[in-house]
């Protein structure tokens, strides 16, 4: 496999344009286009994973490209920690809302809570792009492994 990381500070001036970018857009395009605002909400969310992409393509072509991606699909923990970070969130999520609803808080209604469909939707659509499709593969696969090697665990 080719060589990452090459271009650290490349990368991070990268993911930071595409990211802050879009998200700059957002107050012109948020009072004409609701719909142009959450894509570019979104989008804004993807700068570190296009700009890995980008990087390891231009490092090691489509063969360096291939064999990133296919690394990210060898899972080396057991099950127990897919469900644990599967369901870790929720619990924490409805601990907080408790504690929050304990002390004498309001939680303000949300479109979700009236429709479970909804709700799930949500919760799969923020649990892939919330973090783990855009952002956390950038830092994961292109950044990460470059300050490994430089500073070592």
């Amino acid at each position: 496999m080719m060589e990452v990381g090459k271009h650290l500070v490349l990368f991070v001036t990268l993911a930071f344009a595409w990211s802050w970018g879009c998200w700059l857009l957002l107050p012109v395009v948020r009072g004409q286009s609701s719909l142009l605002a959450a894509v570019l909400m979104v989008a804004g969310s993807f700068g570190p994973g296009i700009a890995a992409v980008t990087l390891v393509w231009y490092e090691g072509g489509f063969a360096g490209l291939r064999g990133c991606l296919s690394s990210c699909l060898r899972w080396r923990v057991g099950w127990v920690w897919v469900v644990v970070t599967l369901f870790l969130p929720l619990v924490v999520v409805a601990l907080a809302a408790t504690i929050h609803l304990a002390l004498g808080g309001t939680i303000p209604p949300s479109p979700a809570s009236r429709n479970a469909l909804l709700a799930a939707v949500n919760f799969v659509f923020i649990l892939l792009l919330g973090g783990p499709l855009g952002e956390e593969f950038g830092w994961r696969v292109y950044a990460l492994p470059a300050l490994q090697k430089r500073y070592g665990w």
